[in-house]
């Protein structure tokens, strides 16, 4: 009872009293006015950003069709570029595991330290997408590669006139 009555007269407590009350009332207007205006305004734009990186990616391909669909060598370095980089994200990947699982766990250590070997995986993401890019890419030029030599062979075989005999 002494201490609350000492705690009264205390002018520092009532300066923490108040001061987390109003900063509880801070982040209740932060995050129940500020935070979904945000969200509205980011969401709105994301569209507009998935649409323009959809079409780079479609240009690139179409490039990448285009340009290498007629040449029987471009074919194959392209599909020798798409397996080696498969190649290096199923090494990294396995790297990426391996450290995972010899890396030390220390239960005392901080966040931080229990955070460093999951940002291993993060270039492994990176690999990965650019490998199912690629696979994309590949499996076009080899459709548009096989179109192609069709349409040479069709136009070089002879067509047989009526009439002769």
């Amino acid at each position: 009872m002494e201490q609350i009555l000492k705690n009264l007269n205390d002018p520092s407590w009532w300066f923490t009293g108040i001061f987390f009350v109003l900063v509880g009332l801070f982040l209740t207007k932060i995050l129940f006015s500020w935070v979904p205006n945000i969200f509205k305004s980011v969401s709105s734009k994301i569209p507009v950003y998935g649409n323009m990186l959809s079409r780079r990616l479609k240009l690139r391909m179409l490039k990448a069709v285009k340009k290498n669909r007629q040449h029987e060598v471009r074919v194959n370095w392209v599909i020798a570029r798409y397996w080696s980089l498969a190649t290096i994200t199923i090494i990294y990947a396995v790297f990426a595991l391996i450290m995972f699982l010899l890396y030390p766990k220390q239960e005392a250590a901080g966040v931080r330290h229990q955070l460093v070997p999951l940002m291993l995986f993060i270039p492994m993401y990176f690999l990965q997408f650019l490998t199912i890019l690629d696979k994309k890419i590949t499996l076009k030029v080899i459709k548009a590669h096989i179109q192609w030599k069709k349409r040479i062979t069709s136009r070089s075989k002879p067509t047989p006139k009526s009439g002769a005999v």
